[in-house]
């Protein structure tokens, strides 16, 4: 909601088969909450997101939401781009940090904060 719209602004990168799974998900995100609109940022390559987020970020408009792999979070909660999440993940009917591998959540961690939540590192058990 960084352009001050009630859209929430999603930045993915990946393959033609993994942002059709996206799409999917804002799909059905939409369908369940007819209320929330999803403005879906495709990038077909990863260097060339990582480029658009730090242009993003250097201009003041960043999306307010993106997937990004742990090798390049660094440099963005280095840079204090990223905001805290621990509260929310406590806070959600839907996600619990017991969902996840530790580990795949202590990549995540900066300054002892919670500033990513895994995309694809659940738990087989507790994803059902």
């Amino acid at each position: 909601m960084s352009d001050g719209s009630d859209a929430v602004s999603l930045m993915v990168a990946g393959d033609p088969v993994e942002t059709q799974a996206f799409r999917d998900i804002v799909a059905a995100y939409e369908e369940a909450n007819p209320d929330s609109q999803v403005d879906l940022i495709e990038i077909a390559d990863r260097d060339e997101m990582i480029a658009k987020l730090v242009t993003a970020y250097s201009g003041g408009e960043p999306p307010d939401l993106f997937n990004l792999n742990y090798r390049y979070f660094g440099q963005f909660a280095d840079k204090g781009f990223l905001e805290p999440l621990a509260s929310r993940l406590e806070d959600s009917d839907v996600l619990s940090a017991d969902a996840f591998y530790p580990q795949a959540l202590g990549a995540f961690e900066w300054d002892g904060e919670q500033a990513c939540i895994p995309m694809n590192a659940c738990q087989a058990w507790s994803c059902t």
